[in-house]
């Protein structure tokens, strides 16, 4: 007998990346993706230990998704489609309504949609990739779980913008946040991890997108992203807090909306600065490449001064902690940052920043640090498959 699958889904502008849970035990079966859509197509699975790479025909979204089918029912992963029992997706940025995990009907459709432009690197091919789901398998279930619905517990003084009213109230313009899929995931994890149900956080979430979380009670309180995912940190290619008054001049000196979007979104950041999209680029060069220096440090002092923040927002922490591509993963660079917070006495332990990871975590901060720190792995797609199950049971 098969049994039931969940599968979490993240589309791209050609690719559809894929991860399968058991339906039961939340264990990871297989994942992979579709790759190279529109341009010729290159199909992975990951199962068993394993990795098939298969060239495929993939010049339109639906030729790949029944691709993927096909492939689930040939190495015995679904008998048919019925053993699929929902898909899930990542959804950025949701509205104020958009508060818990959603079947996808036509109004949460449109309400992803009406999104898009707020969140231009996420909602637009994600939508794109449910429509063609939709078309291969109308009768599946699948599931909007929104990166946004984490952040809508923070009070008004942390989500309010003080823009003209009409307007404030006509977009229902607000601090939404995002990556919040992985905070309440590691919201979750740090509470087996601490013993205790309600904690004070501050999670950096570091990887080519970058966001800061305080945690209040064990729910958001306030997040460095805004009404997009383009405010707060620097990030890899989105430049993070500005002037809006840099936007209006560059209006008036004739750049068009469309081009200011993909400015912001796609040639900013610490890319803008040293021509190095990934951090880990910038980390290999950095002492003899003055343009990576400087990427490093603007970095590292934005995420320390929202840590200072943030932490006098909370007045007491439980713990910081850090994950992401970046957070999990780069002792030099979470070692930078925690040296850049002078207003709190924290301390890393050389020999346990080092250490691997024993169940997903491992405690970094020295015994005489003001506040524990922690690296955690975040693991997205599961926490969208526990709200996929919620929902569906």
């Amino acid at each position: 007998m098969i049994n039931k699958k969940v599968i979490v889904i993240n589309g791209g502008s050609n690719t559809i990346k894929f991860k399968t849970f058991d339906y039961n035990t939340l264990n990871v079966v297989c994942s992979g993706a579709c790759k190279r859509i529109t341009v010729d197509g290159v199909f992975t699975l990951k199962i068993n230990g394993k990795v098939i790479d298969e060239k495929a025909d993939f010049t339109t979204f639906n030729k790949a998704i029944k691709y993927l089918v096909n492939a689930f029912k040939k190495y015995g992963l679904i008998a048919n489609s019925a053993d699929i029992i929902a898909f899930g997706h990542r959804i950025v940025r949701g509205s104020s309504e958009n508060d818990k995990a959603q079947v996808i009907n036509k109004k949460v459709f449109n309400d992803i949609k009406k999104n898009c432009f707020t969140a231009p690197l996420h909602n637009k091919p994600e939508l794109v990739v449910i429509k063609a789901f939709k078309d291969v398998l109308p009768t599946s279930k699948h599931v909007a779980v929104f990166d946004s619905a984490f952040h809508l517990t923070m009070p008004k003084l942390n989500y309010f913008y003080p823009v003209e009213k009409k307007l404030r109230e006509k977009y229902d313009i607000r601090r939404y946040g995002a990556h919040g899929t992985s905070y309440k995931y590691i919201t979750a994890k740090m509470q087996g991890i601490l013993k205790k149900k309600e904690n004070n956080l501050i999670i950096c979430h570091l990887g080519s997108g970058c966001s800061i979380c305080a945690i209040k009670d064990s729910k958001s309180y306030d997040t460095s992203m805004g009404y997009t995912p383009l405010e707060g940190l620097l990030m890899s290619t989105r430049c993070g807090n500005i002037d809006g008054g840099i936007i209006l001049d560059l209006t008036q000196n004739g750049i068009k909306p469309e081009n200011l979007n993909n400015l912001l979104n796609k040639e900013s950041g610490w890319y803008s600065i040293s021509g190095m999209a990934d951090m880990q680029d910038n980390c290999q060069v950095y002492k003899t490449n003055k343009n990576a220096a400087f990427a490093i440090e603007l970095f590292c002092k934005r995420v320390a001064d929202y840590i200072v923040t943030y932490a006098n927002n909370l007045e007491n922490i439980d713990a910081i902690v850090f994950t992401g591509g970046i957070g999990e993963n780069s002792p030099f660079l979470v070692n930078e940052i925690i040296k850049r917070v002078k207003l709190l006495k924290l301390k890393i332990d050389s020999s346990l920043i080092c250490k691997k990871y024993v169940d997903d975590y491992k405690l970094i901060s020295a015994k005489d640090s003001e506040c524990k720190i922690y690296c955690v792995k975040t693991d997205e797609e599961k926490q969208i498959a526990i709200e996929v199950r919620e929902l569906i049971d």
